[in-house]
């Protein structure tokens, strides 16, 4: 799946909570099935892993489907009896509950920040301008549901187009159907839908909420291709579909690192110039995330009004390094004929100034953004 590759090439937290996840909806389906014991323990090791990881979603993203799958299949006694449920959460405090009592000691707020802005301002207020590691987004509800079809290509798409079929006469034609989902199947598909389903009306969404759900996902396509004799052709060529895409894709932007949605190679250029560093660096507007990460927090942010003012009045500082997003025609056009470009990202041109009358700084906004 498109997702899984890409993810295994990236840092970032989802993969550990994708890691968190599937331990814990597979040790329990490991118990239900008469497995050992130690699977009951591993629940809970699963639940420490996504606390530490990624905070409470994890609570979340596991109990929504085993609530659905225990209500709907009455099934709360083997819930019950399948886990350790007292020693369990006990254990799983004493993994994960120090570190946020030591992160809270060490940064006042954060128990607020995490906790209240990271789950709940964040997917209820889609403009939330609280992360201080990002940027918010305001997608269209239900957009989780695309970003599932494309985080699982061409599987998922294949697996569209299969039920489709099914319901359009495959059965009426004699083709065998998989047989009806027992109380497993269908655990195994509320874990796959579930991350979709509850971020259905969250605007503030990105693709790798998807993640936690496509090992179960991939367990149903599986099963449905295995089952289906229809599939075994195309199946063999569409495993090499990512592995072919990912190693063009890859050559491709290793050949124009430019068209990389990130801020690296335009810091990077700052760090050779002589005599300039980071410090002397602003962006029109609030820097992306990427280049407060690469400067380690040290560029600046200063508005578009308050620049081209300098800039028609010839006062902006000789040497001043600004970064400009490229559709900003009217401000690039000024800052062409005060100074030379340098270089450029994705969205921005980076330009150093060199104004006729050198007699002030550009001046750094008093919003300036903190490092992250």
């Amino acid at each position: 799946m498109a997702l899984g590759f890409l993810s295994a090439g990236t840092v970032m937290t989802d993969s550990f909570l994708a890691l968190a996840t599937t331990l814990v909806l597979s040790s329990l389906i490991i118990r239900l099935q008469g497995g050992p014991v130690i699977w009951g323990w591993l629940f809970f090791v699963g639940l420490a892993i996504g606390l530490l990881a990624k905070g409470p979603l994890t609570l979340v993203l596991t109990g929504l489907p085993v609530f659905v799958w225990a209500v709907v299949g009455r099934q709360w006694r083997a819930l019950l009896q399948a886990l350790p449920w007292v020693r369990g959460t006990l254990l799983m405090l004493a993994l994960a509950l120090p570190w946020y009592l030591l992160a809270e000691l060490k940064t006042p707020g954060f128990l607020d920040y995490f906790i209240v802005g990271e789950h709940f301002k964040r997917f209820l207020i889609s403009d939330w301008q609280g992360d201080l590691y990002g940027n918010a987004h305001d997608f269209t509800r239900g957009t989780i549901w695309l970003y599932l079809l494309l985080a699982s290509f061409p599987w998922g798409l294949i697996a569209l187009a299969g039920c489709i079929g099914k319901y359009r006469g495959e059965k009426s034609h004699g083709e065998m159907s998989p047989p009806e989902p027992s109380r497993i199947n269908f655990l195994v598909m509320a874990s796959a839908l579930s991350p979709a389903v509850f971020f259905t009306f969250s605007g503030n969404i990105l693709w790798t909420y998807v993640l936690p759900g496509l090992p179960f996902l991939a367990i149903l396509i599986g099963r449905r291709l295995s089952f289906t004799g229809k599939w075994r052709r195309p199946q063999f060529a569409t495993v090499l579909v990512i592995p072919v895409i990912g190693i063009v894709g890859g050559n491709w932007l290793a050949l124009h690192p430019e068209s990389l949605d990130t801020e690296r190679e335009l810091i990077a250029r700052v760090q050779t110039i002589p005599g300039v560093t980071p410090l002397d660096l602003v962006y029109v507007g609030r820097p992306p995330f990427s280049a407060r990460f690469y400067s380690r927090g040290e560029v600046g942010t200063v508005s578009a009004r308050s620049l081209g003012k300098l800039l028609s009045e010839g006062l902006a500082s000789d040497g001043q390094l600004v970064a400009v997003k490229k559709r900003s025609k009217s401000l690039i056009e000024q800052l062409r004929q005060n100074g030379t470009m340098l270089g450029n990202s994705k969205d921005y041109h980076l330009f150093r100034i060199q104004p006729l009358h050198p007699r002030a700084t550009v001046a750094r906004d008093s919003r300036e953004i903190p490092p992250g």
